[in-house]
């Protein structure tokens, strides 16, 4: 027996004590509703959910900074520039360590310590403006939560309004078209009165969550019976047509079918979508070809 499972079976030896059974253990999430109300039930909020992580990347103020640090390095590089025309002894450009200029080395210095900052402000841009504008039911959504409950005074609750300047976080690997219609789908049925989300981070009942794993779980089965059903149907289809003409406009039908859930379903690249296709469509040709 290892060390970590004698540890472990003390610990739960321990627990059971004269006191009795200590309850099991489970998630107990703290509610949004137990936070003070302003900035901290805000943050409570926005952190209760993946789809409601949305903050502004200031892009125009990030593009303005760049563009002042920018002239600063130009202006730098001119004054380079011309302390090298005006340099008389040719042999000290091409002699850095017996270079006497202490103007050429403060700017040197100078410019090292700008394109440093220049550079950390060009890629946090760059990985701002990369990162994916939130949908628009996900900003309504936080959106008509602010509205309802007001967290912030008026002028600090204006950060929503421009949706072009909202980011939020890359989607997981497995995300596809098939989360966002099942998301859909338990919003309507929310609507009508049929509730399957989880209510255990807010006492509010407009407020409905799902848990990944449960969208995830629903998206691999639909995905999984969509496999099934786009080579076995037309299996039967093609099978029970005689005529070959018509096998080929079914052909055709299938296939088309077959790459535009494709497209929905999967944030697939488009070459990976063009080799799918390819693919299923060479296994119906062989199987018509040897009906």
């Amino acid at each position: 027996m290892s060390a970590s499972s004698q540890f472990a079976r003390r610990t739960r030896s321990h627990a059971a004590g004269p006191q009795g059974q200590r309850a099991a253990l489970r998630h107990r999430p703290r509610k949004i509703e137990s936070f003070r109300k302003g900035y901290p039930r805000l943050s409570a909020f926005i952190d209760s959910d993946r789809n409601f992580v949305m903050f502004r990347c200031f892009g125009r103020l990030q593009a303005r900074v760049l563009l002042h640090r920018q002239d600063e390095l130009a202006e730098i590089e001119s004054r380079l520039e011309r302390i090298d025309q005006e340099e008389k002894t040719e042999y000290f450009l091409s002699c850095n360590r017996q270079d006497p200029s202490v103007e050429r080395r403060a700017l040197f210095k100078e410019a090292e310590n700008k394109l440093i900052e220049y550079n950390r402000l060009l890629g946090s841009y760059y990985q701002n403006i990369e990162r994916p504008v939130p949908s628009e039911p996900h900003i309504k959504s936080v959106s008509n939560w602010i509205d309802g409950t007001k967290p912030l005074v008026e002028t600090e609750s204006m950060f929503l309004d421009d949706w072009d300047d909202l980011r939020s976080p890359r989607s997981p690997a497995d995300h596809s078209g098939m989360d966002v219609f099942l998301g859909n789908l338990a919003a309507m049925l929310n609507r009508i009165g049929i509730k399957h989300g989880e209510h255990s981070r807010s006492d509010d009942q407009h407020i409905l969550l799902y848990q990944r794993s449960q969208i995830l779980a629903a998206s691999r089965f639909l995905t999984t019976l969509f496999g099934v059903v786009s080579l076995t149907v037309p299996i039967v289809a093609l099978y029970s047509i005689t005529t070959m003409p018509i096998r080929l406009v079914f052909l055709v039908l299938f296939t088309t079918m077959f790459s535009s859930i494709l497209c929905w379903m999967t944030e697939s690249r488009n070459y990976e979508i063009l080799a799918a296709t390819a693919a299923y469509s060479a296994v119906m040709v062989v199987f018509v070809g040897n009906l």
